[in-house]
């Protein structure tokens, strides 16, 4: 459900029954008339008029492209309107799906989010007991990691447990 917020009676008029409190993971718009705007995880963030629709790789053009910290597949085009649009920016870059070069219209923002961590905890009988984001990892199999973490002389190698979930898994 989308709510709109009257900004200018809140600050101009003082009408704090339009004031929100913002929480993690919120997206505060606030539309440029005539233009399309691309933020977050670009390498140029990028405002420009447009008095006409453009597809989303132009607007990526117009961006320099995105960082190695954006999710691809989570980005999102919010309109004046207040509907949000999902497009799936990696099935378009990485499998060519012309379905996901959507077209963006003057007032609209294409938000580009940053990945989630993935993380592992590492504990017990390792040299470095850690968070690891393991995200930019691509061998991410168990002799990797534990290798990277560096058993201790007590390690019991014959007992390890992943826990995944509500599933643990004896190694």
């Amino acid at each position: 459900r989308s709510e709109t917020i009257d900004l200018h009676r809140l600050m101009k008029e003082g009408d704090i029954s339009e004031n929100k409190v913002l929480q993690a993971g919120d997206v505060l718009v606030i539309n440029e008339a005539r233009s399309i705007s691309v933020v977050g995880e670009v390498n140029s963030p990028a405002t420009f008029r447009s008095g006409e629709s453009v597809r989303v790789l132009q607007v990526l053009a117009n961006a320099q492209g995105f960082t190695q910290k954006a999710d691809l597949a989570e980005a999102r085009v919010y309109s004046p309107d207040g509907t949000m649009r999902p497009v799936d920016i990696e099935a378009l870059w990485e499998k060519g799906d012309q379905s996901q070069n959507i077209e963006l219209f003057p007032g609209d923002i294409l938000v580009i989010p940053e990945k989630k961590p993935e993380t592992v905890l590492l504990a017990g009988a390792i040299e470095q007991p850690r968070l690891l984001d393991i995200a930019g990892i691509e061998e991410r199999d168990i002799l990797r990691i534990v290798t990277l973490s560096g058993p201790t002389k007590m390690a019991d190698l014959r007992r390890v447990t992943i826990y995944r979930q509500e599933n643990p898994i004896t190694v």
